[in-house]
Formats: C-alpha cells, sequence, structure tokens
C-alpha cells in the first residue's frame, strides 16, 4: 500500500531464497521444516508461474514479438513464487504476527484518509508522496488486506486473544474508509461481496428460515445504504453504459471516453480478437488499441492507449484462445484445491485466507487487470507463497 514497499517485500524474499538454495546448511533447515520438496510443490509452482510461461511461449505466433516479451516481463515475479516459499518456509511464518503487521499498515492508511476526507474531502492519491500512485492498484491491495483481517476477526480460533481480535476489526473497518475514499467501485463492491460471503459462512450453523428471511432482509438495508452512499458514482455508471450500447454499433469517441465506455469497448474488442482467433488467440502483444480491424471506435493515441483489456478472463481469451483459457482455469482450480479445498479441515483459518486472496483476485480480475501491474502480482506472490509455507508445514490455528 505504500509506494514501493511491495516491489522490496517481494525481492527481500526472493534473495533469501536464492540464499536458502544456496547455503547447504539454510536449505536443509528450510526442507526439514517442509518434510522434503514435493510433486504437490513443483505442480502449485507451475500453477501460479503458468501466466508468465504461456506469454512467453505466445511470442512464437505474435505479430509483435516485442509487446509479447513485455507482457510476459510484467509478469516475471510470478516465476520466483518457489524462492518466495522456501524463504517463508525458511523463516517459520507466524500468523498473528502477519495478520498484526497487516492490520497496522490498514489503520495507517485508514486513518490517514479518514483526516484527509474530513479536512480535504476524496483525497488524490496521485499528489501525495507516500502512497501508490494509482487508486486502482490502492483499492486492490486493500480488499485484498481487508478481507484477510475480515476472515481473521471473525475466526472461531480459540487461542486468539481478545487485543487481537479487537485489532482485526479495527483495520476492517479502516478498509472500508480506505475503499470509500478511493472511489472505486469495483473493490468496494468486491469487498461487500466478500464480507457477505465470509458472514454467511460464520453463522451458516446459526441459520433457519427466519434467521435467514431477517439476515436477507438486514443485507436488502445494507444494499441500499450502500447505493446511497455511492449513489453519484453508481447512477454515473449506468449512465456511461445506457450510452455505450445506444451507439454500440458505431460507438463514438464521447461514449468510450469514459472508464464503463471504455471497459466495454474493450471487451467488445478482446472478444472480437478470439472469436477470429479462438484456439491460440493473438498472443500475449494484443493491445486494446491494436485492433483497428474490429472498428476501435477512437481507442488508442491520446485518446486512450490502455495496454491491456481491464478483464483478466478477456485478456486470457484474446491472448491464448481456448488453449491458454483452459490451462489458465486448469491452474486456478489446482490453486483452489491445494490451499483452500484440502487444507480447510485441519487448517481452516489459512484455508479461509486463501479464500480472502482468491476471491479478491477473481472480483478485481473481472473488471480489471488484477495481475498486470508489479503490486497486485508481488502481494498475490508473497501472499500466497506465505499461506502454502504454513500449510505445507502442518501448522494450524493462529
Amino acid at each position: 500500500m505504500v509506494r514501493g514497499a511491495t516491489d522490496a517485500g517481494w525481492l527481500a524474499f526472493t534473495i533469501l531464497g536464492i540464499f536458502c538454495l544456496a547455503s547447504p546448511t539454510a536449505r536443509a533447515q528450510t526442507l526439514a521444516g517442509i518434510g522434503g520438496w514435493t510433486r504437490q510443490d513443483t505442480f502449485v509452482s507451475l500453477a501460479v508461474s503458468s501466466v508468465f510461461i504461456f506469454k512467453l511461449i505466445s511470442t512464437l505466433w505474435a505479430a509483435t514479438p516485442r509487446l509479447a516479451v513485455a507482457n510476459a516481463i510484467w509478469h516475471i515475479y510470478l516465476i520466483t513464487w518457489p524462492l518466495v516459499f522456501l524463504a517463508m518456509s525458511y523463516c517459520k511464518p507466524k500468523l498473528n504476527q502477519a495478520l498484526q503487521a497487516l492490520a497496522w499498515g490498514l489503520i495507517l492508511i485508514g486513518v490517514w484518509d479518514m483526516f484527509a476526507l474530513l479536512s480535504e474531502g476524496i483525497p488524490q492519491y496521485h499528489q501525495g508522496a507516500a502512497f501508490t500512485t494509482n487508486r486502482g492498484i490502492l483499492a486492490e491491495l486493500v480488499l485484498i488486506a481487508g478481507s484477510w483481517l475480515l476472515i481473521a476477526a471473525t475466526s472461531d480460533d480459540q487461542k486468539m486473544n481478545r487485543q487481537s481480535r479487537v485489532l482485526f476489526i479495527v483495520a476492517t473497518l479502516c478498509a472500508w474508509i480506505v475503499l470509500y475514499t478511493t472511489d472505486r467501485r469495483t473493490e468496494w463492491i468486491g469487498f461487500f461481496i466478500i464480507t457477505v460471503m465470509i458472514g454467511f459462512w460464520r453463522i451458516r450453523h446459526l441459520l433457519n428460515l427466519t434467521r435467514s428471511l431477517v439476515l436477507l432482509l438486514g443485507l436488502v438495508m445494507i444494499g441500499v445504504a450502500f447505493f446511497y452512499l455511492r449513489q453519484e458514482r453508481l447512477l454515473l455508471a449506468y449512465n456511461e453504459a445506457v450510452q455505450y450500447f445506444s451507439q454500440v454499433d458505431k460507438p463514438t469517441s464521447t461514449a468510450i471516453a469514459t472508464a464503463v465506455g471504455a471497459r466495454l469497448e474493450m471487451y467488445r474488442l478482446g472478444i472480437s480478437a478470439f472469436l477470429d482467433n479462438p484456439i491460440l488467440g493473438m498472443s500475449a502483444g494484443v493491445r486494446p488499441y491494436l485492433l483497428p480491424q474490429y472498428g476501435g471506435g477512437g481507442l488508442g493515441g491520446e485518446q486512450f492507449h490502455h495496454r491491456h483489456f481491464h478483464s483478466e478472463f478477456v485478456q486470457a481469451l484474446a491472448e491464448g484462445g481456448i488453449v491458454w483459457a483452459t490451462t489458465f482455469l486448469m491452474a486456478i482450480i489446482y490453486f483452489i484445491r491445494k490451499l483452500i479445498l484440502e487444507p480447510f479441515k485441519t487448517q481452516s483459518l489459512a484455508s479461509m485466507l486463501a479464500f480472502g486472496l482468491v476471491a479478491s483476485f477473481i472480483l478485481a480480475g473481472s473488471f480489471s487487470a488484477s495481475l498486470i501491474y508489479n503490486q497486485p502480482i508481488a502481494t498475490f506472490v508473497v501472499f500466497s507463497a506465505f499461506l502454502w509455507a504454513i500449510i505445507r508445514s502442518n501448522r494450524t490455528g493462529i
């Protein structure tokens, strides 16, 4: 959440992972803690690294190989996942300590934003010297951190003391504050969805028909309050969508010069590219502004020059067609199986945190590029490697 911090953290763990491989003593100690390197470690590593590997391979059929290589380089953090995992295993991290550090960081950002909100209105993050220059990136990182702290705050782990639980609750509230001040619709709605899912899961054993109806009524009321707080932004999104679809056959520069209109146009272009290249796609070198054959509607140049399609799923189809989309889906399923489903009975907290991580990236990636920018990728690598180290060491509880 602080500019450069995610990259520095990733780099530190990567260097430590290299040390674990280079030093016989450190390597023996690390492997002893996880019972040796296994086939599942290799497969999880491949699942995480598959995005980088595919993008690099796609240069073979790319119209502009240089752009495909550049796209692969944006994802180079992913191939360091095994090193970060070894570093985490060597450090023997504790969940409670990591969650407390995350909570204090989120509280700091929340307090900063609260003062800015009260004194200046919605803060403009691109003017701040301390935080990320991209509000979307900040919102995505807060979505991940907030999800983790919500899961920890509602955990039924008896080993968690009251002070830690209160800290996690306060940090979760700060996540709401930061998401509000970033003015981001996608992450705000995503956090609401995750909150509802976690809430239902935590109280599932208490629900009957009457309580379920009362709870649904409560959610409707919260939804109304949410709409009231963000009505200007939500109505703006609706009007932008109406404006775009009213000109969908030949969208004007005005129709796509909006947040929603631009996304809809990029989705249309990406799907058109996929339909014409359904097997292998157009490679990682494809860009929305390089598709004039599909009527780009003014995308490109000074007006619009995005390097991605603002959706990981459309991106996968446009870049790699059915082959890559299927491989990508299988990698996600394997990751979910190993980090969420299989460890749930014995390591429920780590499993739920993995769910929060995956859900955050899926929700953010549905309408944005969650695996393009270095901060989210570094966060995913470090957080997922941390959880896998916890799971592989067979440590339970907080």
